[in-house]
């Protein structure tokens, strides 16, 4: 391998007929070829080599932590401390890589740990228009609303002007559709806008178990829970045989305000089961014995995507 890139020096000794005559010699030569490596590389150093090589192992093995902390965040159940730890570590060694920055990020956000993505979503946001939604996703969950909206809004026009425009494919047109309208959503902003942006995407793709958790989600922030629970546990379906524990959460609180308490158990003891960090689905689960308040938001008109037949299977029917 060392005669391929260095002419001239001698090969180590090898077995077979082929003899060195002089062992001396070779052993000589080298050392005269470490020695040489080593002053080059010392030489070399401070012209950068060393720097970029110490880059280098950064990186790897800050994707190193990369792929432990998505292990760990996509493990039954969710390891949620062992994961932010693996993604803190990938992101200390290299802060300034953009790939590494997005994906550190988006981890960040699936564990919902909003507050901490915000740096390296910043990093991101210039060069890739999802995390451009994304930074805006974590900064309305942690109070910072005036520059979040600024930055949905913004995202918004974009889409729709270069969707008109032909530049937008539809799955991506789609994505950032649901994105903005499920983050409003959550965020408690205009309902009737959101649910129609999330109908929008179904539409474009209806057979997205995501996009039609969020019409669901959607529906039961309105307050049309049976809406709500016929979507959820159509995006339970869709995204079998994997599971999800926001998605079991949510049709657990849309059977638990229509008073299915079995079905609704079993759908929040199937979300602990898969993610025992999740607070809302322990708190709803522990509400099940008394009397379910409604949500504090009104019932407006609606938005429809066509439903499937009722006799689907529900999967939770017994």
């Amino acid at each position: 391998m060392l005669k391929r890139f260095y002419k001239g020096i001698p090969a180590p000794p090898g077995a077979g007929l082929v003899k060195i005559a002089d062992p001396r010699a070779i052993l000589r030569g080298w050392l005269l070829f470490l020695g040489l490596a080593l002053v080059a590389g010392a030489a070399t150093w401070n012209l950068g080599l060393g720097r970029t090589l110490d880059e280098m192992r950064r990186q790897v093995v800050a994707v190193g932590y990369l792929q432990e902390a998505e292990a760990k965040a996509s493990a039954t159940p969710v390891q949620r401390e062992a994961a932010l730890a693996a993604l803190q570590r990938a992101v200390a060694l290299a802060p300034e890589r953009l790939q590494i920055a997005d994906q550190a990020a988006q981890l960040f956000i699936g564990l919902r740990a909003y507050k901490e993505s915000i740096p390296w979503l910043r990093i991101a946001a210039d060069k890739s228009l999802l995390a451009r939604v994304s930074l805006g996703q974590s900064l309305l969950m942690t109070g910072q609303r005036a520059e979040g909206e600024q930055i949905m809004s913004e995202v918004l026009r974009g889409a729709y002007q270069a969707r008109q425009q032909g530049q937008m494919p539809t799955q991506l047109f789609a994505l950032i559709l649901n994105n903005v309208g499920y983050i409003h959503v959550v965020a408690g902003m205009d309902l009737t806008e959101s649910q129609q942006l999330i109908g929008a995407a179904v539409k474009l793709m209806p057979n997205e178990p995501a996009f039609v958790d969020s019409l669901g989600w959607a529906e039961y922030r309105l307050g049309n829970y049976l809406d709500a629970a016929f979507y959820l546990e159509r995006a339970v379906r869709l995204y079998l045989p994997k599971e999800s524990a926001e998605m079991y959460y949510h049709l657990g609180a849309a059977y638990a305000r229509l008073n299915r308490k079995r079905e609704a158990r079993q759908a929040l003891e199937r979300c602990l089961v898969l993610d025992s960090t999740f607070d809302e689905a322990a708190r709803e689960l522990n509400g099940l014995g008394q009397e379910l308040p409604l949500p504090a938001v009104a019932v407006l008109p609606q938005y429809r995507v066509s439903p499937l037949p009722p006799s689907s299977a529900r999967p939770f029917d017994s």
